[in-house]
């Protein structure tokens, strides 16, 4: 765990409460994680991949097939959060409108968040295989297998070290991918608060606390502007 130090963290405290509640139970005398300092936290990180990186992330993200190569396809692509976009469901894409719109339930502000995409995002999702009668679009590996119940992909840290093998790029999280379209898209000139209203900020950013109480515009089409240049952009340095 220690290239997911945020993961590394919650496994720490999750192990600790179970142990203590082995010992309160009577079950062990002591638990094994006496010894063992906390983690550090997670410090925060300014990592944007450059053109030549991002290319070759892209660039091999759309080669593959696998679920992970998909996820890394549309991060790159829309810049929403991984828990987001693993946990899509074919319900919240509206193939006709080019929408998708999650669910007050999956977004970190709880509150329902509708974005457009383009056609590079629209063949990532016809390229997909889909299960029937499953609801995600990512769903877990033993999901191909009848009779178990559908869950989403979390298969995050084997697959993350092999696809940075494969593009050739290393030290980037998936996180970084969204702070690398949004620094991108300033660089576009696309203005902030439309690049605010995409990803869907939890501080409500560049906008003042009344701004963010009243103005209730939805700034789709300033949206599929933005990603219309932002899938041109990225086209191009492929």
């Amino acid at each position: 765990l220690n290239d997911v130090p945020a993961e590394k963290h919650h496994a720490f405290a999750a192990g600790r409460v179970f142990f203590r509640w082995c010992i309160r139970n009577h079950i062990i005398e002591r638990s094994p994680m006496e010894p063992l300092s906390v983690p550090l936290p997670q410090s925060s990180r300014d990592r944007v991949l450059s053109d030549e990186e991002l290319a070759a992330v892209f660039q091999t993200a759309r080669n593959g097939e696998s679920a992970f190569h998909n996820i890394v396809s549309l991060l790159v692509l829309t810049g929403q959060r991984r828990g987001e976009i693993a946990a899509l469901e074919w319900n919240w894409i509206d193939g006709d409108a080019h929408a998708i719109t999650f669910p007050a339930s999956i977004t970190k502000n709880k509150r329902i968040h509708s974005i457009p995409f383009g056609d590079v995002v629209a063949d990532v999702f016809e390229n997909i295989t889909r299960i029937e009668k499953n609801p995600y679009v990512f769903p877990a590996a033993r999901d191909r297998l009848k009779n178990k119940p559908a869950t989403i992909f979390n298969g995050w840290g084997k697959p993350k070290k092999l696809f940075d093998i494969e593009c050739g790029v290393s030290d980037w999280t998936l996180h970084d991918l969204r702070r690398t379209l949004s620094t991108n898209w300033a660089a576009l000139q696309i203005p902030q608060v439309v690049n605010e209203k995409y990803l869907n900020h939890v501080s409500g950013g560049s906008q003042s606390p009344i701004a963010q109480v009243y103005n209730r515009y939805s700034y789709f089409e300033e949206m599929q502007a933005a990603v219309a240049t932002w899938e041109t952009h990225l086209v191009d340095l492929l």
